[in-house]
């Protein structure tokens, strides 16, 4: 890298004071070329959730003969649509001291309705003190195969029999049931090539991702059934068809729930290998756990169906260098081992693999650039305020440079798909100097989703795009909030507390749908309806200062009391060639679509309540439309369960949504009524919390003050019974939700 090219890149950075939370590694050095002084030290800067027992924990209890912890494991090498083999490998540990055991293992597949759809036999003789796995094919006729929208599941059994005798008269009888292991699997085919790209049962897909942290917002960092069903229930509603685990491994639960509504997952391992990102991380421990790490993981994945591939890491600065690349190799290798039937995949950022020559440059740059740092000085916050959009361009710049193809190349050789983080730059050059390289956007920012999926759709050895983030999580606070005023520079793009939500999800930590979900939803095909999103007025005359995660401070609401007779602007989305706007039946004007202004067109207008609609136009002809419309009239307190009933042994969780809105359910936006929720029954308040990125009360507090005229409150059983919730405030009529715990 020339030293020249790097202080220009850097100064471009420096000159919009910008800083990029995820490359928190060499912000320090951007800090101190663009304001010559020391940086706060970057652990200091997140907060990261999730302590204590947050996922199930099981005490297994058996016999002498047992089939070991996840030891009944599931394939289907060879599907066809009239025949499929299924291939079962079920291993049994022998602990009795008194020697070698024959034991008989018996396997059923049975469909969703219970119908046996194969079975299979096998003797298995053990040693002593030893393990050995018994290996059963069978044969599925006419097999319903698992996908995306028909996510078939089958349930196999295997019961392991111990040791048997011959009676008199030569009658073999089997033992008694020494153990049994169930599973849930799928039966579906992968290939994969720069020309078709990812194709699953025969059909080229694309994935329509997003990542996701592990937290679960009010309900915590608990993992339970109905808490990820509803996560991944209402991002595939939305379109998403992938989910990236970043950056840790998923829950069972998690798994089950994707297989359960046919999302497929891109599984990850490490967030770092040798280089900390935070002190006293995983680093610390790394060499002598990973192996051991990667074995826990493929355990729990190898009979899901909806996990088609292993990521095995993201961002890691080892990926630049030599060391790196033979750490990642020895990775690769350890689960081709254990699990050859999956894609193996690495999420690389080409800023941070450089980070070595960034270090240098910028130490060369800091050198070279005494003047423009006293110039940058004297600029101060102002600087934030202006430039901090620039830092997407610069980034762009740097992720192009040919020393990140260099460098990540040996990287990029060893695992089935390069994974790009905001590399999206590098796609159509990479295509032409790498042609056997499979791509996939690993984490992109969801403003540039119309770009990237263009790309996606363009270029078949791309396989998808997974946006930065589907769901937001409590951490890197506010890094994808809209600003009206500077952060204070030690915090980057965030904020201090009490900042809590990253602001950069799809859906809020509440599991709202924010504007740019209805976006995304549209780029990629999944809507065909226009979208209004609208401009909070109270900041029509404020300047925005975004960073590149910031979507837009709009919302889906048409209720701003006050604000008659003054200024207002709202987008419409749409994927058609026109789009006309009506504000209680009047026209804004009828508005060309195009790829310049990538299906957002923009109305300025006066506020005047009632109703919006817009109208798509596809060959001149007015066809879908969509309107949203003004609350009114008496307002009311609603609490209500998003369920009837929930059950205890599935450890579910109650969510009750809170709001207050008008007759017809629309919510007044503006009211910030203070609600206390009461709980009534054998449960108890875990969490609640509404979507105000700094928000002023506890989560764990039975009183919550609306935010958007809302909040969400999350009850955990404790028992049986009838559930009774309360939500009260002041004016209104108290709001009672009842649901039963079975």
């Amino acid at each position: 890298m020339d030293s020249d090219v790097f202080a220009e890149l850097c100064g471009r950075i420096c000159e919009s004071n910008t800083i990029y939370p995820a490359f928190y590694l060499v912000f320090p050095y951007m800090v101190e070329i663009a304001m010559g002084q020391p940086p706060a030290q970057a652990g200091e800067l997140w907060e990261w959730m999730g302590h204590g027992f947050y996922r199930d924990v099981w005490m297994l209890i058996g016999g002498e003969t047992y089939v070991e912890p996840n030891g009944l494991k599931i394939t289907t090498p060879d599907v066809t649509s009239s025949i499929a083999e299924v291939h079962a490998a079920v291993r049994i540990r022998n602990a009795s001291i008194l020697g070698k055991t024959t034991v008989k293992v018996k396997t059923e597949i049975t469909d969703q309705d219970g119908n046996v759809a194969a079975a299979g036999i096998a003797p298995l003789t053990i040693l002593r003190g030893e393990s050995a796995a018994a290996s059963i094919k069978m044969y599925v006729s006419e097999p319903k195969l698992w996908n995306l929208d028909a996510p078939n599941l089958y349930h196999m059994t295997a019961t392991v029999l111990g040791e048997g005798h011959f009676t008199e008269t030569g009658e073999y009888i089997d033992g008694p049931v020494a153990d049994i292991a169930e599973a849930d699997f799928g039966i579906r085919t992968f290939r994969l090539n720069p020309k078709e790209g990812l194709v699953m049962n025969g059909m080229p897909i694309k994935l329509k991702g997003c990542a996701a942290h592990h937290d679960n917002g009010p309900a915590g960092s608990v993992s339970t059934e109905n808490i990820e069903e509803r996560k991944i229930r209402k991002l595939k509603e939305n379109g998403f068809n992938a989910l990236r685990t970043a950056h840790n491994p998923p829950s069972d639960a998690l798994l089950r729930a994707c297989d359960k509504y046919g999302m497929l997952v891109m599984d990850e391992f490490f967030d770092n290998w040798g280089h900390s990102k935070v002190p006293f991380d995983n680093t610390l421990n790394f060499k002598y756990s990973w192996r051991d790490d990667v074995a826990a993981v493929i355990d729990m994945a190898y009979n899901h169906p909806s996990v088609p591939m292993y990521s095995i890491g993201n961002e890691i600065a080892d990926t630049g260098s030599p060391n790196g690349s033979i750490q990642g190799r020895e990775i690769v290798e350890e689960i081709r081992r254990l699990d050859p039937h999956r894609y193996i995949i690495n999420a690389i950022n080409g800023m941070v693999s450089v980070m070595g020559i960034i270090e240098q440059m910028a130490a060369e740059s800091a050198m070279k650039g005494t003047e423009a740092q006293a110039g940058s000085q004297a600029e101060g916050q102002e600087a934030i305020n202006s430039m901090m959009s620039g830092l997407g361009d610069a980034m762009s710049a740097i992720m192009t440079l040919p020393v990140v193809g260099q460098l990540i190349e040996e990287s990029c050789s060893v695992i089935d798909i390069a994974g790009y983080n905001y590399m999206d730059s590098r796609y159509e050059s990479d295509t032409v100097a790498y042609p056997n390289r499979i791509m996939c956007g690993t984490e992109t920012f969801v403003p540039s989703i119309y770009k990237n999926w263009k790309l996606v759709e363009k270029l078949p050895n791309v396989i998808g795009d997974f946006c930065w983030t589907g769901w937001d999580y409590m951490g890197e606070p506010s890094t994808g909030l809209v600003k009206y005023e500077a952060p204070p520079l030690e915090y980057g793009m965030g904020l201090p507390f009490p900042a809590l939500n990253s602001q950069v999800g799809e859906f809020t930590i509440t599991g709202n749908k924010r504007t740019c979900a209805y976006y995304h939803e549209i780029v990629i095909g999944n809507r065909t309806k226009p979208f209004i999103a609208v401009y909070r007025p109270e900041h029509y005359h404020d300047r925005e200062i975004l960073s590149p995660w910031s979507f837009g401070d709009t919302v889906s609401s048409y209720s701003y009391e006050g604000f008659e007779g003054k200024p207002i602007k709202a987008e419409v989305y749409s994927d058609a060639e026109e789009v006309e706007l009506f504000l209680n039946g009047v026209s804004l004007g009828r508005k060309a679509v195009t790829a310049e202004n990538k299906l957002i067109v923009l109305y300025d207008f006066t506020y005047e309540p009632g109703e919006l609609k817009a109208v798509n136009y596809r060959g001149g002809i007015a066809c879908e439309s969509y309107e949203i419309r003004s609350a009114s009239g008496e307002r009311k307190l609603t609490a209500e369960a998003e369920s009837d009933r929930v059950s205890l042994e599935k450890n579910d969780f109650i969510f009750v949504n809170v709001s207050v809105a008008d007759a017809e359910g629309i919510v007044y936006i503006q009211d910030k009524s203070r609600v206390k929720i009461m709980v009534e029954g054998s449960a108890e308040l875990a969490g609640f919390a509404n979507d105000d990125p700094c928000p002023q009360e506890d989560i764990c507090d039975d009183i919550r003050t609306l935010y958007d005229g809302t909040a969400l409150a999350v009850i955990r059983p404790n028992g049986v019974g009838d559930v009774k919730i309360i939500a009260s405030a002041e004016g209104f009529a108290d709001s009672v939700t009842e649901v039963m715990v079975l």
